[in-house]
This record gives structure tokens, sequence and C-alpha cells, in this order.
């Protein structure tokens, strides 16, 4: 499987640049405003429409300071290559748009940026064998665009608010445009499995891992298969190590197992 999708120039050019090109202490003043406002609204009047007009006349200013020159919608569209109404709605979103620019090169995201990870998981759609469903690749290709997107909103503060994690926030800017439970639960859990893995390979607590594992395995029952195909897919991307997939792939029984086509 070809992972070089960022080969060319026009895009790779614009990768490792800051997001905040204009003018990064502004950028991050409203991104903490943003978040401030976020959780004032979700945690004491739990209204989600106050969370989705703040939501949305922030990401307006947030897009304006987070874009990139070189990186314009026709840029987007073109990389992203939506394929039904639906995703060109939600790639019209400004929330989601300011998600898309944002990322720098990290370990298991050397790409950097949500815009240059989500082809990535694309092509890994496009090449599982055997080939899946219209109705399951739908699904993977929207689970793909709205997972990561939310992490410029995020809130990392100590102790961590983990109402405010990425996958929280963009379940709930999902539910504005889709009502798939199945989608839905997917958005919210895809790290789950990650950190399962996590607490038992790296932090050595068996029982803890078990036990989350368990309660995340009880939740996705009605869509196991889903739930994993996006999970491999989204784990066979840039530097990721793999053991986390090759663990879940021996740990749970009822999937049916899949590779990725080689180019």
């Amino acid at each position: 499987m070809n992972r070089n999708v960022f080969s060319d120039a026009k895009y790779s050019k614009g990768a490792p640049q800051s997001c905040f090109q204009l003018d990064e202490a502004k950028g991050i003043i409203f991104l903490s405003i943003l978040s401030l406002l976020s959780v004032f609204t979700s945690k004491l009047f739990n209204l989600y429409r106050a969370f989705t007009i703040i939501q949305v006349i922030f990401a307006d200013i947030l897009f304006y300071f987070m874009t990139d020159d070189n990186i314009t919608d026709e840029d987007i569209l073109e990389m992203l290559k939506p394929e039904t109404d639906l995703e060109r709605l939600l790639i019209q979103q400004p929330a989601l748009k300011a998600g898309l620019l944002w990322g720098e090169p990290r370990y298991g995201h050397p790409e950097g940026r949500v815009l240059y990870h989500i082809p990535e998981i694309f092509e890994n759609i496009d090449n599982i064998m055997p080939p899946l469903s219209i109705e399951a690749r739908q699904s993977l290709r929207l689970i793909t665009l709205l997972h990561d997107s939310f992490k410029y909103q995020e809130d990392k503060s100590d102790p961590r608010d983990w109402s405010q994690h990425h996958s929280k926030l963009a379940r709930r800017f999902a539910e504005g445009f889709i009502s798939d439970v199945r989608i839905l639960e997917t958005i919210e859990l895809h790290d789950d499995a990650y950190y399962c893995w996590r607490l038992a390979a790296l932090h050595h607590d068996e029982l803890k891992s078990n036990k989350r594992f368990d309660a995340l395995l009880e939740r996705v029952k009605p869509f196991l298969q889903l739930y994993y195909l996006f999970f491999k897919c989204d784990t066979a991307t840039g530097d990721k190590t793999q053991a986390p997939m090759k663990w879940f792939e021996r740990k749970v029984v009822g999937i049916d197992i899949v590779s990725f086509r080689r180019n």
C-alpha cells in the first residue's frame, strides 16, 4: 500500500508549517475563549444549541487566524474529494474547517495537520480486503472526516476534563448532522481501544485495562465490525505502532479480520 499520499509538492510544502500563520497569539486567545465558553455552556446549562451557536461564531474567527495561505477551500475539496452531499456539507462548516487545518508534525502524526491525516485513512478504507459494502464505506468515511477534527478545541488542562476530549466534541458536532448511533458511538470511542492497550502494555495494569476494555466491547457490540474496521484503518497511518491493532485482533472474538490490498 502506498503510504506516501502527500508526495505532491503543493501539499507537502504546507505540511510542516504552523497553523497560526497570521497571528499565533490572537489565535491562541480565541481558542482559549472558545474552550472556556464550551465548558461553561455544557456544564452549567447543558444546552446543545448554545454550545453549537458559540462554536460556530468563534469557529468563523478561528478559521481566519488558522488559515494557511497555501491551502484554499478548493485545495481542501481536492484533497478530501467528498463523495456525498453530507460529506460536502460537513467540509463547508467553519468549525470543521478550523479543525482540518490544526496540527503540527508529531509522533504518530508526522503529517501534521488533520487535513493530511484523513486521506491516509480514506486510502486504507479503499484498500480493505475483502472490499467493503457501500454502506460500510460511507460510514467509515464520515467517521474519518470527524474523528480528529476537534482536537483544536480539546481541553488538556491538569486535571484533565475528559468531557472535553476531542472525540466527545466531535460527537456533539456530528449529532447536528448524523443520526446513526453506530457512527456517533464510533466517533466518540475511536481512541478507547488504544487507551485500553496502553493501560496493559505501557502501564502494566491488566486489571484496569480489562475492565475498561470489557466496558468498551459492551458499548460497541452492536457494531463491533465497524468499530474494528475504523480502528484498523486509523492505526495503519503515519508512524503509529501496530501493536495495539495486533493486540485487538488477538483479544476480540467475533470480528472478521481484514487486510489491506498491496499496490
